[in-house]
């Protein structure tokens, strides 16, 4: 992350979401503050599927011929 200069890391896991300020050194020792974002695994899959079929039934109601 420090190389490429990115301020902010999402990681998924099975832990309530948080969010938290990191303040540490890289193995050279250069200081890094970044932000990282936790989101739980199951609830992003849950999202992630709902947004995909709200999509394709929108996309279907406005193109029927589309629609199985």
């Amino acid at each position: 992350m420090f190389d490429k200069d990115v301020k902010r890391a999402v990681r998924y896991d099975t832990n309530p979401p948080s969010d938290m300020a990191i303040d540490v050194s890289t193995t050279q020792g250069n200081p890094v503050k970044d932000y990282l974002i936790k989101l739980s695994w199951m609830k992003s899959w849950t999202l992630a599927l709902r947004k995909c079929y709200d999509l394709n039934h929108d996309e279907s109601q406005r193109n029927p011929s589309r629609s199985r």
